[in-house]
């Protein structure tokens, strides 16, 4: 009988135990203003030229982040940092934004945009040639942000990049109506990267015909892929004044890296034919 009566005392206490147990909360946090809603805002971040050569005078580009919810509505009003990195996350020095400073903040306009310069650095500053990141910051309350980065390749030995041009077609028909080729060049990196917002300026040297915008020099900058492209004009068959001719149009890439005479430069020649409509 004794035995029987410890028996339901310990089945009891454990009843106890689990009844105490599960009436128990857990302290519950209060979530973060910056939470799940972060997965709602985009931060986009893009550089007017992805390259700049270090020479003797600091080349600069333009780093604009863009600020908007998921429906693509700006936000405006916050503040975005930039700051330089290594492929690693830690901070350079290589060249600086306003100010002479390795980081910088400004604030999203209206359209949800922040923009800084960042000044490339000099020749003598910089021993080869080196790729950087520039991160963009929104910073929230507690530990939460959101980072997005866009590199920057540093150039000073200028060996390790390729400049190409081409005109195609080579060869014009000249009828009644003004013939057309499209002059590209393209500029990368020798491992295939592409550069781009490189100024690269076209010249017609000899013979006959303009550029699209009605010149015989003109310029452009290269795009995403690399490439600038632009169009020449070849004379209609009543201005050829033989049955076939030769125009050389030049295409050069200029460079604070390089002195002027020795700029990098392709000259094109394209023949003309006179022909019959």
């Amino acid at each position: 009988m004794k035995g029987k009566k410890i028996l339901i005392l310990i089945v009891s206490f454990s009843l106890l135990l689990i009844i105490s147990t599960s009436c128990q909360r857990d302290t519950i946090e209060e979530p973060s203003p910056v939470g799940p809603s972060t997965l709602a805002v985009l931060l986009k971040v893009s550089t007017s030229t992805n390259v700049l050569f270090a020479g003797t005078n600091r080349q600069t580009a333009t780093i604009t982040a863009v600020l908007q919810k998921y429906d693509g509505t700006p936000m405006a009003g916050y503040t975005i940092y930039f700051e330089l990195r290594d492929d690693q996350g830690f901070p350079v020095y290589l060249g600086y934004f306003g100010d002479n400073q390795s980081t910088a903040s400004t604030t999203t306009n209206s359209s949800g945009e922040a923009s800084v310069v960042y000044y490339g650095p000099l020749a003598e500053e910089l021993t080869t040639n080196t790729q950087i990141y520039i991160q963009a910051i929104v910073a929230g309350t507690g530990k939460e942000y959101i980072v997005e980065k866009v590199p920057v390749y540093l150039i000073r030995n200028l060996i390790e990049f390729s400049f190409t041009a081409y005109a195609d077609p080579n060869i014009l028909w000249c009828t009644s109506t003004a013939p057309e080729s499209l002059i590209t060049a393209k500029v990368k990196l020798v491992n295939g990267v592409p550069l781009s917002g490189i100024p690269i300026h076209f010249k017609i040297l000899s013979g006959r015909g303009e550029f699209e915008n009605g010149k015989r020099n003109m310029s452009a900058q290269t795009d995403a892929s690399g490439q600038a492209q632009v169009i020449y004009l070849g004379p209609t068959k009543n201005e050829l004044p033989t049955d076939h001719s030769w125009v050389t149009i030049r295409v050069l890439l200029e460079s604070s890296a390089q002195p002027v005479e020795d700029t990098f430069h392709q000259d094109l020649p394209i023949r003309l034919e006179k022909g019959s409509d």
